[in-house]
């Protein structure tokens, strides 16, 4: 196979949310990043979310796990590649 047929390597998956919000960036901020904030928000719907972990620097591990309002446990989580604070 030559190396213009050679399959590539598949991204990592990432992902990158932009929204215009009401809010002062200050109080968007902390909801994303503050897992008390994160707790009493994060997910689909009003299902409860049982762990929320966040260190919040370049490099730095995030994890919430929730539960959806039908029983389902689900778990995100990832590595910080960028934060700007506010």
């Amino acid at each position: 196979m030559s190396a213009s047929t050679a399959p590539s390597q598949a991204a990592k998956p990432s992902l990158t949310l932009k929204r215009r919000l009401n809010a002062p960036a200050e109080k968007v901020y902390a909801a994303w990043t503050n897992p008390a904030h994160l707790v009493k928000w994060f997910g689909p719907d009003s299902g409860p979310v049982s762990k929320a972990e966040t260190d919040v620097r370049v490099g730095g591990r995030y994890t919430v796990a929730f539960q959806t309002e039908d029983g389902e446990q689900h778990q995100v989580s990832g590595i910080y590649r960028e934060v700007v604070p506010n």
